[in-house]
């Protein structure tokens, strides 16, 4: 296929996205213990997508090379601010490897 001998970088970059979306924790837990993600009460879970994993969990083995190839993308993702503001951001690092993702399983032939 187009991927080559680095068709690993498909799963990769799929996976990244839904290690990221995938992790909720209860709101008073300061263990960050996970909770069932199918919780439906907004006050006992927070996380979501946010552009952050733990490279130091097992279960995120291997992603650091998903992020570090996203992220020449994401720096380019900024909009100029005016003088004495901040930079606007276009898209966030979520949404980078959201679209990443997306890309990936359309890519494969999938929905």
């Amino acid at each position: 296929g187009p991927w080559g001998e680095r068709a690993d970088l498909m799963g990769l970059l799929v996976r990244l996205p839904f290690h990221d979306a995938a992790k909720f924790h209860r709101r008073n837990d300061t263990n960050n213990t996970n909770i069932n993600a199918t919780t439906s009460s907004s006050s006992l879970a927070i996380g979501g997508a946010d552009g952050c994993v733990d490279l130091d969990s097992a279960e995120n083995n291997g992603l650091k090379e998903a992020i570090d190839l996203l992220e020449p993308i994401r720096q380019k993702a900024f909009i100029p601010a005016g003088e004495g503001e901040d930079e606007a951001i276009l898209l966030s690092r979520a949404d980078v490897w959201a679209l990443a993702g997306n890309v990936m399983i359309e890519s494969a032939g999938g929905p």
